[in-house]
């Protein structure tokens, strides 16, 4: 039975490659998702690829009883780099209209800007995800601090209904950094903590699942979700579906966890939050290139970008959001 199932949760506690390998995985089809838009792939991507995201967030989520200590380091892992992009990208991308216009004029622009979630567009508009997963995690942080696991679930179940009910009712109502995501996202973040939490192992023939969500969304294309604009799909349907090619995912990253090919797309999970901050500009920046060429760029530059920004310690702590550095860095003074 041992060889049935892939390893579980407990026997790879020593090696959490296939972590990375997932996250490998979910970001090309992130750039895929995104550069492919008007090709019929994107609408099987955005049924799972965020979801995916968060779930293994949740995974690698432990509680943290220092409530103000997390929060900080969470602020330095996630926040810092959120703003230095979005400085750097937003005020080149409205470079013309902030040098050429009144402050006035310009008052909309820096808007968007400040109040961030689902008014990013264009270069900026994946950064929804940052602060997003960050008030996801810092709500879950505290409901699990304060309450027990059951009361956890009935939190989470309570949430997922006000997501919906915030789907079809008020969808239209602008929220700040995508916070009112969070309604979505923090169920699917408890699911990945109690895969952990549980030790859940998974038959390789699970693998085949995955198929049926596909299936689904050939019949019926509702079945696909955008949860940067509160589009969860088809209640519950949509849900499950995406659950249903994540775990196959994970069953498939374990699988090829010694590989040549897991070991590619291990690294390419290392530099994942630089693809997810570059990629979107790589695209405006390059609009008119063969879209295969493009796909390639928009992977293998941020990569690049991320190896010159491992090198020093003030770079990693700006735009890799590295917590030790900001300790190394004030130790030294």
């Amino acid at each position: 039975m041992g060889k049935e199932y892939v390893d579980g949760i407990k026997d790879l506690n020593f090696n959490l490659d296939w972590l990375d390998i997932c996250k490998g995985i979910g970001i090309l089809l992130v750039v895929i998702g995104h550069y492919w838009i008007d090709h019929q792939i994107s609408t099987y991507i955005y049924m799972f690829h965020m979801p995916l995201f968060f779930l293994l967030s949740g995974y690698l989520f432990k509680p943290k009883h220092l409530i103000k200590e997390y929060l900080v380091k969470k602020s330095i892992n996630l926040i810092l780099p959120y703003i230095s992009f979005l400085i750097i990208i937003g005020i080149t991308y409205n470079f013309e209209t902030f040098s050429n216009t009144s402050f006035k004029e310009a008052l909309p622009h820096l808007k968007i800007l400040i109040l961030g979630g689902s008014l990013l567009k264009g270069p900026l508009g994946v950064f929804w995800f940052i602060t997003c997963l960050y008030f996801t995690q810092q709500i879950y942080n505290l409901i699990l601090c304060k309450f027990d696991l059951l009361n956890t679930h009935l939190i989470s179940a309570f949430l997922l209904v006000l997501a919906y009910i915030n789907q079809y009712f008020f969808n239209e109502i602008f929220v700040p950094y995508a916070f009112n995501v969070c309604l979505f996202s923090i169920p699917i973040f408890h699911i990945g903590y109690l895969l952990k939490k549980y030790s859940l192992k998974f038959p390789k023939r699970y693998i085949l699942f995955g198929l049926i969500p596909i299936l689904i969304t050939y019949f019926i294309p509702e079945n696909t979700m955008d949860m940067k604009y509160n589009n969860y799909g088809i209640i519950g349907l949509t849900l499950l579906s995406s659950i249903l090619i994540i775990i196959p995912i994970i069953i498939f990253s374990k699988m090829i966890v010694l590989s040549f090919l897991g070991t590619i797309l291990k690294f390419i999970g290392k530099c994942s939050l630089l693809i997810m901050f570059l990629h979107q500009p790589i695209f405006y920046l390059l609009p008119l290139l063969n879209i295969y060429i493009l796909t390639i760029l928009g992977i293998a530059l941020p990569i690049l970008i991320y190896l010159f920004l491992k090198q020093f310690s003030i770079t990693r702590l700006i735009f890799l959001g590295s917590y030790s550095d900001l300790k190394e860095i004030k130790n030294t003074k």
